[in-house]
Protein backbone atom coordinates (compact mmCIF):
# COMPACT_ATOMS: atom_id res chain seq x y z
CA UNK A 1 0.00 0.00 0.00
CA UNK A 2 1.36 3.47 -1.27
CA UNK A 3 0.42 6.18 1.39
CA UNK A 4 0.30 9.82 0.24
CA UNK A 5 0.01 13.58 2.32
CA UNK A 6 -1.18 14.85 -0.89
CA UNK A 7 -5.10 15.57 -0.75
CA UNK A 8 -5.60 15.65 -4.80
CA UNK A 9 -3.73 12.24 -5.10
CA UNK A 10 -6.11 10.65 -2.16
CA UNK A 11 -8.97 12.44 -4.23
CA UNK A 12 -8.32 10.83 -6.94
CA UNK A 13 -7.19 7.81 -5.78
CA UNK A 14 -10.49 6.95 -4.14
CA UNK A 15 -12.02 8.27 -7.14
CA UNK A 16 -10.72 5.68 -9.39
CA UNK A 17 -11.37 2.89 -6.52
CA UNK A 18 -14.62 3.91 -6.49
CA UNK A 19 -14.90 3.51 -10.21
CA UNK A 20 -14.00 0.18 -10.24
CA UNK A 21 -15.37 -1.08 -7.24
CA UNK A 22 -18.98 0.76 -6.71
CA UNK A 23 -21.81 1.36 -9.36
CA UNK A 24 -22.45 4.59 -11.25
CA UNK A 25 -25.59 5.49 -9.44
CA UNK A 26 -28.06 4.43 -6.95
CA UNK A 27 -30.30 3.50 -9.39
CA UNK A 28 -31.12 3.95 -12.98
CA UNK A 29 -33.60 6.20 -12.50
CA UNK A 30 -31.65 8.08 -9.81
CA UNK A 31 -30.89 12.00 -11.13
CA UNK A 32 -27.56 12.00 -13.00
CA UNK A 33 -25.84 15.01 -11.29
CA UNK A 34 -23.24 12.77 -9.09
CA UNK A 35 -22.17 9.37 -9.68
CA UNK A 36 -21.50 6.96 -6.82
CA UNK A 37 -17.66 7.01 -7.27
CA UNK A 38 -17.31 11.21 -7.13
CA UNK A 39 -19.46 11.21 -3.59
CA UNK A 40 -17.18 8.74 -2.28
CA UNK A 41 -13.94 10.25 -3.46
CA UNK A 42 -15.19 13.42 -1.52
CA UNK A 43 -16.12 11.19 1.49
CA UNK A 44 -12.82 9.88 1.94
CA UNK A 45 -11.09 13.30 1.54
CA UNK A 46 -13.67 14.65 4.39
CA UNK A 47 -12.37 11.71 6.34
CA UNK A 48 -8.25 12.46 5.68
CA UNK A 49 -8.78 16.54 6.39
CA UNK A 50 -11.08 16.15 8.93
CA UNK A 51 -13.39 17.78 7.81
CA UNK A 52 -17.17 17.99 8.77
CA UNK A 53 -19.55 18.28 5.86
CA UNK A 54 -20.43 21.81 5.23
CA UNK A 55 -16.52 22.38 5.66
CA UNK A 56 -16.37 20.05 3.03
CA UNK A 57 -18.70 21.44 0.82
CA UNK A 58 -16.65 24.67 1.67
CA UNK A 59 -13.35 23.26 0.86
CA UNK A 60 -14.73 21.95 -2.54
CA UNK A 61 -15.92 25.21 -3.69
CA UNK A 62 -12.89 26.72 -3.04
CA UNK A 63 -10.94 24.12 -4.99
CA UNK A 64 -12.20 23.76 -8.44
CA UNK A 65 -9.31 21.94 -9.73
CA UNK A 66 -9.57 19.66 -6.98
CA UNK A 67 -13.49 18.95 -8.29
CA UNK A 68 -12.00 18.94 -11.97
CA UNK A 69 -10.29 16.51 -11.50
CA UNK A 70 -12.72 13.95 -10.47
CA UNK A 71 -15.38 14.91 -12.39
CA UNK A 72 -18.12 17.18 -10.52
CA UNK A 73 -19.68 19.98 -12.22
CA UNK A 74 -21.19 21.56 -9.13
CA UNK A 75 -20.33 20.90 -5.59
CA UNK A 76 -23.16 18.95 -3.84
CA UNK A 77 -24.84 20.31 -1.18
CA UNK A 78 -23.58 19.51 2.24
CA UNK A 79 -26.51 17.53 2.88
CA UNK A 80 -25.95 15.25 0.09
CA UNK A 81 -23.00 13.67 1.76
CA UNK A 82 -24.54 13.39 4.67
CA UNK A 83 -26.92 10.93 2.97
CA UNK A 84 -24.56 9.31 1.10
CA UNK A 85 -22.51 8.45 3.56
CA UNK A 86 -25.36 7.24 5.73
CA UNK A 87 -26.03 5.10 2.47
CA UNK A 88 -22.72 4.06 1.46
CA UNK A 89 -21.87 3.19 5.02
CA UNK A 90 -24.41 0.35 5.13
CA UNK A 91 -21.83 -1.86 2.62
CA UNK A 92 -19.20 -3.77 4.46
CA UNK A 93 -17.26 -3.32 1.42
CA UNK A 94 -17.63 0.47 0.98
CA UNK A 95 -16.33 0.62 4.89
CA UNK A 96 -13.85 -1.00 3.61
CA UNK A 97 -12.88 0.71 1.08
CA UNK A 98 -13.16 3.98 2.91
CA UNK A 99 -10.52 2.33 5.62
CA UNK A 100 -8.45 1.46 3.10
CA UNK A 101 -8.38 4.66 1.19
CA UNK A 102 -7.88 7.17 4.36
CA UNK A 103 -4.66 5.03 5.73
CA UNK A 104 -3.35 5.09 2.63
CA UNK A 105 -3.28 8.92 3.17
CA UNK A 106 -1.70 8.63 6.60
Amino acid sequence: MRTTKSPIALLLAAHELGRRTVRRYWHHRAPKKFTLPQLFACLVLKEFLRLDYRKLSAVLEESPSWTAAIGLASVPHFTTFQKAATRLLESRRVQRMLDHSVRMGQ
